[in-house]
């Protein structure tokens, strides 16, 4: 039970990774939306989720169960679109700078 509880919090970070992002690049959502921006510490904090996943699974049940290939291969999709993300977040911050 315990190892299906670490895998399913691993996907759904992954998870909320790809949802930040779609957000931050959807263009309808932000103009119904301007409010819902992703902000510099949302993004804060799912580079501390996704940190601590980094050496996910490590128990060996884990391992037997979920295969470590699939999950580095995700884990390293993950930080692809966080790093977008947060470059995202630092431009807007820099126009909002420079308007000013």
């Amino acid at each position: 039970m315990r190892v299906q509880s670490e895998q399913s919090y691993f996907e759904h970070t992954i998870d909320e990774v790809d949802f930040e992002y779609d957000l931050a690049t959807y263009d309808r959502y932000e103009s119904k939306n301007p409010d819902g921006a992703v902000t510099r510490k949302r993004v804060q904090i799912l580079t501390w989720r996704l940190y601590a996943l980094s050496q996910y699974p490590e128990s060996i049940t884990s391992k037997l169960f979920y295969p470590n290939k699939k999950n580095q291969e995700r884990i390293e999709k993950a930080w692809a679109t966080l790093l977008n993300l947060h470059e995202m977040v630092l431009e807007e911050e820099q126009k909002e700078n420079e308007s000013q």
